[in-house]
């Protein structure tokens, strides 16, 4: 089991809105000591109670600690206050597969496999752990 850091808000300047999701939004994180980007994934506890989500969420932690492949996001640290819990993860510059197509169209043919040979390689892994990725979706796909 890889180790699930603790991390203090404090080291990091918080910025633009990456992504919202249904319990809270992706903000872009900077280090202030080693200026590195990360995406910081914060949850409002209140909402993860409300919709009965804490076995799931508890579930996203665990094993985005435990996985390390080079096609899927990791997680870094953790850390919560009163209000949030917070995912200090990568940050994939490029964004969104869902917004590269709204805005190009669709993918060239050499550009299709080359994603598609990545997704393959993401869900042998995880299957290989046992792991089931149920929510594929242009959204969730991040490139760089």
């Amino acid at each position: 089991m890889a180790s699930k850091k603790k991390v203090s808000l404090d080291d990091y300047d918080m910025s633009t809105t990456l992504g919202t999701g249904s319990f809270g939004r992706v903000l872009l994180a900077k280090n202030k000591k080693s200026g590195e980007f990360y995406a910081m994934k914060r949850l409002k506890k209140a909402d993860i109670i409300k919709l009965r989500q804490v076995d799931h969420v508890i579930s996203e932690n665990t094993i985005l600690a435990d996985i390390d492949h080079p096609f899927l996001v990791g997680l870094k640290g953790f850390t919560q206050d009163s209000r949030y819990l917070y995912f200090l993860m990568q940050y994939v510059a490029g964004g969104e597969l869902f917004t590269y197509l709204r805005t190009e169209g669709k993918l060239n043919h050499e550009h299709a496999q080359f994603y598609s040979s990545q997704v393959t390689l993401m869900f042998e892994y995880l299957h290989s752990l046992n792991i089931i990725y149920r929510d594929l979706k242009p959204e969730n796909i991040m490139i760089d």
